[in-house]
């Protein structure tokens, strides 16, 4: 904001060249010179004949003289110097002002991004306390398993480690919400505002519409920054322009009003009005040189507006694609948690009772308790089925 104020004078100072200049002055002399003291005294209006005697205008006596004068001074052509210089500073102006937007932007997405990373680690913190009273419980029953027989020690460390895992992270959650908050009140200018408790919950967003191509072209067209290397440009420009026109012609106009008087009893008046025209022949090649930097720096303020256009598409394109995966990833926690919260509906529903007769195989109305699997219709026949005995029955049994 300051540096957009002192742009603005600035400009007002280059636009004063293109108004006449007005100067007020009050000037003591005292001389015998012979040529300034008969001056001064026809300035004074008080030249008398005996101030015309040869021993007079030879050794004259000391004068004193008080001029008070009014000089205006306007440059009418300067080859456009004064005209470029308002220009540039105009844009520096504008410069300015793109630089304080960019600036607000900047600080914005600070604080946006600061108080994201803040509810962010309250959410984390959260999500771990509550993780550790899981694995507390989950803990508690572990023990109660082994002391009963049915776990083993191993699973009681098990669960002891990840109690351990569980307390470490909390302590980094505790400590991520503490840096988070000195974030936050970095960004917002404000170091001492003490405890912040975030109330606005994350809102759900919209994907990103169109195009790559699109987000690039947007993204040229509307960053400040490349409007500022853009007017520097137009600036460095002109500035090559102002150096060629120190090889024109100046034509200024001159007026001044005096008094004269020596001790303020008696005074006379007297003014001048003139024109001064300057061409400058030679200058030791520093309008040249003046002109061949001005284009040097040109060049680099173009290559800087390259290099800045490379980067801004680089940064679309890492955020267009960081934005595309972020939104795949969100569809692929959402399928989870569908599933894991199906899965949860599942596994809460009681399972099906099912009527198992014991009087008989016949009477049973599960097929595979009646038999009719293979694997199972053997033994059954075995328990249920004649029995006939063979002439090799005997050797048979014997054998087994």
């Amino acid at each position: 904001r300051h540096a957009e104020a002192a742009a603005a004078y600035q400009a007002t100072a280059a636009r004063s060249g293109l108004l006449p200049q007005v100067y007020a002055s009050e000037t003591f002399n005292h001389t015998n010179s012979p040529l300034w003291a008969f001056g001064t005294k026809l300035n004074q209006g008080a030249i008398q004949s005996s101030d015309f005697n040869p021993a007079t205008l030879n050794d004259p006596d000391a004068i004193n003289n008080f001029a008070t004068a009014l000089s205006v001074s306007w440059n009418l052509f300067d080859g456009g110097q004064t005209r470029i210089g308002w220009d540039q500073a105009r844009q520096g102006e504008k410069i300015a002002t793109l630089n304080l937007k960019r600036s607000r932007e900047q600080i914005i997405a600070q604080a946006a991004k600061a108080y994201v990373g803040l509810l962010l680690a309250v959410e984390n913190h959260l999500v771990v306390a509550q993780a550790l009273e899981t694995a507390q419980a989950h803990f508690k029953l572990v023990q109660d398993r082994f002391h009963s027989g049915l776990a083993v020690k191993s699973d009681v460390l098990r669960a002891q480690v990840r109690i351990a895992d569980l307390q470490q992270q909390r302590l980094a959650a505790e400590s991520g919400i503490q840096i988070a908050q000195a974030m936050l009140h970095a960004a917002m200018g404000q170091p001492d505002l003490g405890q912040i408790t975030p109330t606005t919950p994350l809102e759900n967003c919209t994907p990103t519409e169109g195009g790559l191509d699109q987000w690039i072209a947007r993204a040229l067209e509307r960053r400040t920054d490349l409007q500022q290397v853009a007017l520097q440009e137009d600036i460095a420009a002109k500035e090559v322009a102002r150096a060629r026109a120190g090889h024109y012609p100046t034509v200024a106009l001159q007026g001044n009003y005096e008094i004269d008087s020596e001790a303020f009893d008696d005074s006379h008046d007297n003014y001048t009005l003139g024109a001064v025209l300057r061409v400058n022949l030679y200058s030791g090649q520093r309008i040249s040189s003046q002109t061949a930097a001005a284009r040097a720096m040109l060049s680099k303020v173009q290559a800087l507006r390259k290099g800045m256009e490379l980067g801004v598409r680089v940064q679309t394109q890492s955020a267009f694609y960081h934005a595309q995966s972020s939104w795949q990833s969100i569809a692929v926690a959402s399928d989870a948690v569908n599933q894991a919260e199906e899965g949860l509906r599942i596994a809460g529903q009681p399972l099906p009772r099912r009527t198992v007769d014991h009087r008989g195989p016949a009477r049973c109305p599960n097929r595979l308790a009646a038999g009719a699997h293979p694997a199972l219709q053997g033994p059954a026949r075995l328990q249920s089925g004649p029995h006939r005995t063979g002439p090799g029955d005997r050797h048979h049994r014997q054998g087994f």
